[in-house]
């Protein structure tokens, strides 16, 4: 018996081993070095606000040229959101509906299509190459918006945390994973 507990415990080990010795791939952490030199030039999407917001658009312009101000800062050449804003909604219109009407969930091949379609518009228009950085700041301004809205029109840091909070069961448009948040996650 001992004999049999060893070879399990051994083979425990070994497995574990073989399993932690690569760190598996993942997309979302590209190495500094690498990213930056391949960053040439940038289409800023439309900043999404929230839907109660009275007078939203001295906000989107304020968002919208900081954004484009820090890019430029940075030695980036930036496709606005003016022009990148009217690109994007024409693609999202000829894909039509891109989640599952029965499950609610995206339906990966057709947001691998539209994503596409956006990137060779850009890349074609204005060589601008769709790369990670680009999905980040697109989840993290949906995510911003979403715990905005969440909030109530009575923004207090509070409010803004528990907005956040209550986010559960996230997907962003690139079908990226679920993301839950909570006041101990």
């Amino acid at each position: 018996m001992a004999r049999f507990r060893f070879g399990l415990f051994a083979i425990a080990i070994f497995a574990f081993a073989c399993s932690s010795g690569q760190k598996p791939y993942n997309p979302f952490k590209v190495p500094r070095q690498s990213f930056y030199p391949a960053l040439k030039t940038v289409a800023v999407a439309p900043v999404r606000l929230p839907s109660d917001l009275e007078d939203p658009e001295p906000v989107r312009a304020l968002f919208a040229s900081t954004i484009a101000a820090r890019l430029k800062n940075a030695g980036i050449a930036v496709v606005p959101a003016t022009v990148a804003g009217p690109i994007i909604e024409e693609k999202m219109k000829g894909a039509g509906a891109i989640f599952d009407p029965t499950t609610g969930q995206p339906d990966e091949a057709k947001v691998k299509a539209l994503n596409a379609a956006i990137g060779r518009e850009l890349k074609e228009r204005f060589n601008a190459d769709p790369n990670i950085g680009a999905v980040y700041g697109h989840v993290a301004a949906d995510l911003t918006v979403l715990a905005l809205d969440r909030a109530g029109k009575a923004l207090t840091l509070d409010s803004l945390l528990k907005g956040l909070e209550s986010i559960q069961g996230y997907r962003d448009i690139f079908n990226g994973p679920e993301q839950n948040y909570g006041p101990n996650k």
